[in-house]
């Protein structure tokens, strides 16, 4: 159900055009990006766990990192971290190094193997996301267009 100017109010700062119940709208978007979310896993998830996965992208775009610094970056124990690093390590997604400025800490760097997964997966989930876009009219992808910067930005603020 689209939200339609009869349910549409002023916002804070008299702002028209906000929605009149910004919790509906919340749990709509929740719904739907969790959903998106849901076909995305299924068809692209391989024999890698959801986490594994994002640690892998994740050391994939910011890497080398230390164990701990991935950790706090997925909000998980250091120990979990490890576990997950040691299957990524085995499958021959990552590799450990140790530092060159603190030989206590290993660094974490992906594999040309892990590389070429993390490429086929952004290939892959882009292509399934042009096919469902595909379906939509052109007014609904302008809406999403226009959307976007929000949605980015949500998708990156700490709650």
């Amino acid at each position: 159900m689209a939200i339609d100017a009869a349910q549409r109010a002023p916002g804070p700062g008299g702002d028209a055009g906000t929605p009149a119940d910004d919790t509906e709208l919340a749990a709509r978007l929740g719904l739907a990006a969790a959903r998106l979310t849901r076909h995305l896993r299924r068809r692209l998830s391989g024999n890698l766990s959801l986490s594994q996965l994002s640690a892998l992208h994740l050391i994939e775009r910011a890497g080398p990192l230390a164990i701990g610094e991935l950790a706090e970056a997925e909000g998980a124990a250091a120990a979990t971290m490890t576990r997950i690093v040691d299957a990524l390590e085995r499958d021959g997604y990552v590799r450990r190094r140790g530092s060159t400025t603190d030989r206590r800490s290993v660094m974490l760097s992906v594999t040309a193997k892990g590389r070429r997964l993390v490429q086929r997966r952004r290939r892959s989930r882009t292509a399934y996301v042009a096919t469902r876009l595909a379906r939509l009219t052109p007014a609904e992808r302008r809406a999403l267009a226009a959307a976007l910067p929000a949605l980015e930005r949500l998708s990156r603020e700490e709650p």
